[in-house]
């Protein structure tokens, strides 16, 4: 998103329009059914002869389109859609466009059967990076980087202590039928939900891919023709080491070292890769390939990491010393997920690096 704001910012008469919406629930209503109702009510929107006498007039060259998921115990499930309309055009007329965008939305929700009040909606012309940080980190609780809302669903939790984001359910599945059930219902609803796909038409429209055959302005919800996106490698492991973590179920830990820590992290996702294979890794890249190693089963991050995970928890919390008990609680549980046995660092020299 940072990226594409760049670029639609490279124009002057380039704007993004941030628009969330949802629609009015309770508890009992089905996952499945809410998210049909608002993902047809904001397709609907994006049809017909309106939608096209628009697009001209207000230059759209794409759309963005991410859901969320949240669960509370007295309302039920909450599905919203963060949407992004790319448009170029005088910055008046990008306020005008989103409410519009949102009014149609309404209709289409009412014509469907079901309601969803204008309050509860929101509409967000994107001025400045300052703004778009703030827009997509309402809720998350990564600060490090832009984690934003719309493509970080799966890891992030929100700070209402009445709701539930899909992986705290899982979190609270075990022993517990209620949740269970809960996440089955959210595996089976969500099913093939795609998440901040950017299309062909919009990297085209931004320079990133020539042009396309035809025109998929409406298959970002399908994700089916996502561009292909070359990243800059990290670092590398042997595929011997990476395929042990692939069969012991532990690759996911690996890749959350490097989601929690960025670039930074390699070190330490290189090196609990080698320790979750079993191997003992060589700083010579001409070794013999590695051999297996035998070392004491526990899981203990430094102090340094401690704080850093901490700090990035800070603003969810009041005092430092709750964050710091989140971040000991949540390496607690990547000792659970390896079987290891947790090595906690001093309390005392971590609150002194949060200090710091």
């Amino acid at each position: 998103m940072e990226e594409v704001f760049d670029h639609v910012k490279g124009w002057r008469d380039g704007h993004m329009v941030m628009c969330t919406l949802t629609v009015r629930h309770k508890r009992g209503q089905s996952l499945a059914d809410l998210r049909k109702a608002v993902q047809d009510a904001s397709r609907k929107a994006r049809q017909g002869a309106p939608w096209a006498r628009r697009k001209k007039k207000h230059g759209i060259f794409g759309v963005i389109s991410a859901p969320e998921v949240t669960f509370s115990q007295v309302n039920g499930w909450h599905f919203h859609i963060h949407t992004a309309l790319l448009m170029r055009g005088p910055v008046d007329d990008a306020q005008d466009l989103g409410e519009w965008f949102v009014a149609r939305y309404l209709d289409a929700v009412q014509a469907a059967g079901y309601s969803a009040l204008l309050d509860g909606q929101d509409v967000s012309v994107i001025r400045s990076k300052t703004k778009l940080a703030e827009y997509i980190a309402k809720g998350v609780n990564r600060s490090r980087d832009l984690a934003w809302e719309m493509a970080g669903q799966a890891t992030k939790k929100v700070r209402s202590v009445d709701s539930l984001h899909p992986f705290e359910i899982l979190e609270r599945a075990s022993g517990d039928d209620t949740m269970a059930a809960l996440w089955r219902e959210y595996a089976a609803a969500m099913k093939g939900a795609r998440s901040c796909i950017v299309t062909k038409g919009i990297a085209v429209a931004l320079g990133l891919l020539p042009d396309p055959e035809e025109d998929d302005e409406e298959q970002e919800e399908k994700g089916d023709n996502t561009p292909e996106v070359e990243a800059d490698a990290v670092g590398k492991l042997p595929s011997v080491v990476w395929n042990a973590c692939m069969g012991r179920l532990k690759a996911s830990a690996v890749l959350a070292v490097l989601e929690d820590g960025g670039v930074e992290a390699w070190p330490e996702a290189r090196a609990l890769a080698f320790d979750v294979a079993g191997f003992v890794y060589d700083e010579i890249m001409d070794a013999p390939p590695p051999v297996p190693a035998r070392r004491e089963v526990v899981h203990a991050p430094t102090p340094e990491y401690l704080a850093s995970v901490a700090k990035s928890k800070r603003h969810e919390f009041r005092r430092a010393g709750d964050a710091v008990r989140a971040a000991y609680d949540r390496e607690r549980g990547v000792a659970v997920s390896l079987a290891r046995r947790f090595e906690p660092p001093p309390v005392k020299r971590v609150l002194e690096l949060m200090a710091a």
